[in-house]
């Protein structure tokens, strides 16, 4: 909660204007709040409305299911391994990201 548009697209490695668009949909249906942060007028803060938390759990648990179904077969070795290495993809992807932005 309160995390601004511009760290939650790279939070989530998508554009702002993506981010800003998908945002907007959310609280036109009631699921958040954008309000202006205390300490920068031009940036907007999200927070989730009580609609939104009250689906949270579901999500959380459809989510958790749909983890479980992807890695079926796997052992728990795989799995640690499998993890182990999309953390290094992300790393990788982060460097890259802030070599991008840098150059902007």
């Amino acid at each position: 909660p309160g995390i601004s548009q511009e760290a939650l697209a790279k939070k989530i490695f998508v554009n702002k204007s993506n981010v800003a668009r998908q945002l907007a949909i959310l609280e036109e249906r009631g699921f958040i709040t954008r309000t202006s942060s205390p300490t920068d007028k031009r940036q907007l803060l999200v927070y989730p409305t009580e609609k939104a938390l009250a689906v949270q759990p579901a999500i959380q648990q459809l989510l958790q299911s749909w983890n479980e179904q992807v890695v079926a077969g796997f052992s728990a070795a795989q799995q640690q391994q499998l993890i182990a290495d999309l953390e290094i993809v992300k790393e990788n992807s982060q460097r890259l990201l802030a070599k991008a932005e840098a150059m902007e």
